[in-house]
């Protein structure tokens, strides 16, 4: 079976517009029809097709990610979207003249695709959200009124979402936040436990009791221990010059 030609914006209108001076329904009703046209897209059409066609087929799997979030992330991501990761510096280097004079059309349509492939995607445009506050975790300052607002989400609601992004492994797609694992770890090892006498050589005062009951222990232990030893004792003195009652 033949493979149907692409679509021509600059045909379809063209057509549309030959279509409506002619009177037959027919030749209207074909013109209209631009997937039974031939394609007579140029160079760089081709290329933009094939460029959105290929980014298309690449956001798969991200879309099928997005879908499996619960809804409450999928509209924090739709809100806030994550920024796309840093262009390597290989990416932005511009073709060779040898690539840009090849022998054949073939070639150069090969040369196109394999370096639109290799350009990074480009920067998402920032949502109004993003607009009014670009970290909806952190408290803003109002740069006309210079005072300070609190954070779109309370450290509540921020605890939350990072919890359920660690469920699904997109922890890292989040704003920089207080109730993140890594600030949490890193402040951990900074500060470590903040309950005095927990740390490394370090004693608390505690009660009275709690204090000798180590000392008080070792003595039961040593009178339990020499109990034998008293008793023989005790045999030999006789129970009438025997003085060593407790207290």
């Amino acid at each position: 079976m033949a493979q149907a030609p692409k679509f021509s914006a600059r045909l379809f209108h063209y057509q549309v517009a030959t279509a409506s001076s002619k009177s037959p329904a027919s030749t209207r009703h074909i013109a209209l029809h631009p997937s039974t046209q031939p394609d007579t897209c140029t160079r760089k059409g081709w290329a933009q097709n094939n460029m959105v066609t290929t980014a298309a087929a690449s956001n798969k799997p991200f879309v099928a990610l997005a879908r499996s979030l619960p809804p409450r992330l999928q509209t924090f991501f739709a809100r806030y979207p994550p920024s796309p990761p840093p262009a390597p510096a290989h990416a932005a280097s511009s073709s060779s003249p040898a690539e840009r004079t090849t022998a054949t059309d073939t070639n150069k349509k090969a040369t196109t695709a394999a370096q639109q492939q290799k350009q990074p995607l480009p920067a998402t445009k920032k949502t109004l959200y993003q607009n009014d506050r670009p970290n909806p975790f952190e408290a803003w300052k109002n740069p006309k009124t210079g005072k300070w607002q609190n954070p779109v989400y309370s450290y509540r609601r921020q605890a939350e979402l990072v919890k359920m992004a660690r469920e699904y492994g997109v922890e890292e797609l989040l704003p920089p936040t207080r109730k993140g694992t890594e600030f949490r770890l890193a402040r951990r090892v900074t500060y470590g436990l903040r309950v005095k006498g927990t740390g490394v050589g370090q004693k608390i005062k505690g009660h009275k009791f709690e204090r000798v009951a180590d000392e008080k222990m070792e003595k039961k232990r040593d009178a339990v221990e020499g109990m034998y030893d008293m008793v023989a004792e005790w045999k030999r003195i006789g129970a009438y010059r025997w003085k060593k009652f407790p207290k």
